[in-house]
């Protein structure tokens, strides 16, 4: 081979570096912009309280009880979502959902949209001014899908939920 063939070949194989570069770049770009959704519990506050107090006042568990990566698929017709076969939610609030319920909050990256209840469907409690999601919240209870209930001024006119969702490719209908 002549010097001239090994300086095309290097100017080639330059030429591809850079552009799969780019290309790696700009999925990198596109990761680090994907929204996220997390459900985080209110800490030591019943209901009531946490319905009285600003939303960004409220005190959350330092971390989220669960995120957009256990949820299988929402169904914003419906207002009902999956979750994965690998996280039960059941499991993660066994013992921490008391008769009265237990208030959480759902946040789109670090913003928090709503205020939301899990309800314990043994209580006779109910509480129509606010998302919520019953079950009697047991370990022993294998449940994949939850119903939000109440969703009518909360969740169905909010539109960083609803984009959050779409942009994660979670939403089944639209």
């Amino acid at each position: 081979m002549n010097s001239k063939h090994i300086k095309i070949s290097l100017l080639l194989l330059l030429i591809f570096s850079i552009f799969m570069g780019c290309l790696q770049a700009e999925e990198v770009d596109t990761a680090a912009t994907a929204e996220s959704i997390s459900i985080y519990l209110v800490d030591n506050l019943n209901i009531e309280r946490a319905m009285a107090r600003d939303l960004n006042d409220l005190f959350l568990e330092s971390q989220p009880l669960f995120t957009d990566k256990e949820i299988k698929h929402y169904s914003w017709k419906e207002q009902q979502f999956v979750v994965k076969e690998s996280f039960s939610l059941e499991a993660a609030l066994d013992g921490k959902v008391p008769i009265a319920g237990r208030p959480f909050v759902v946040m789109v990256d670090e913003e928090r949209v709503f205020l939301g209840l899990f309800g314990n469907m043994l209580s006779s409690q109910i509480y129509t001014e606010i998302p919520t999601i019953y079950s009697i919240w047991s370990k022993d209870i294998n449940n994949d899908r939850y119903r939000i209930s109440h969703t009518k001024d909360t969740i169905e006119g909010n539109a960083r939920f609803y984009d959050a969702l779409k942009d994660l490719g979670l939403l089944i209908d639209e």
